[in-house]
């Protein structure tokens, strides 16, 4: 996806919020990298020395094409993570990032499960969400003047606080070890590892 049509489907303040998230989550990027939902994979070429190797998964397979030719040292794949299993044949992962993406999943548990697997011994999950103050208060006013997604908006489907972010670790046997907000409370960080 070029900037532009990502400008035309998140919004105005679309650049500034994924760069807000990136910011958020890239003092915790290590060794094999698995991004959930990459996107335009901004991080391959703006952020390559965090890490070992980067693999990005996503929905749209046009975009993925396109980023495997762009970015050749890179591993992209079509993946529908509710639908589908991530691939057997990938490395584990030291570092699973996920922003802005859990919302939008039907069966979140079982995706998270699926995560949890692909895990390497200390890995960890890197996941950002909106808050439920963001999503239910916040976004409604900032997609109705254009700020944000109104799409993106409706298509949200799980929103966590920090309570049921704990409650979904514990049950797909991860632990949340660092959780907090920003966006003026807007968003929320968690840094999940698998429970010793």
């Amino acid at each position: 996806m070029t900037e532009a049509a990502e400008l035309q489907v998140g919004g105005r303040a679309s650049g500034r919020l994924r760069t807000s998230r990136y910011a958020k989550v890239l003092p915790h990027l290590r060794g094999h990298l698995l991004e959930i939902g990459c996107g335009t994979s901004p991080l391959v070429h703006e952020f390559s020395g965090s890490f070992t190797s980067y693999t990005g998964c996503d929905l749209d397979a046009e975009l993925i094409k396109r980023l495997s030719t762009r970015y050749p040292e890179a591993t992209y794949e079509v993946v529908d993570l509710d639908h589908q299993d991530l691939p057997r044949d990938w490395v584990a992962f030291d570092t699973i990032l996920a922003t802005a993406v859990i919302e939008h999943l039907f069966n979140l548990e079982m995706v998270m499960r699926r995560l949890a697997d692909r895990l390497a011994d200390g890995g960890r999950i890197l996941l950002t969400t909106p808050t439920p103050f963001g999503n239910d208060i916040v976004l409604p006013i900032t997609a109705r003047v254009g700020l944000t997604s109104a799409d993106a908006f409706a298509d949200h489907i799980n929103i966590l606080n920090k309570r049921r972010m704990n409650l979904l670790a514990a049950e797909v046997g991860l632990e949340v070890i660092k959780y907090s907000t920003f966006q003026l409370g807007m968003n929320s960080f968690a840094l999940m590892t698998k429970r010793s």
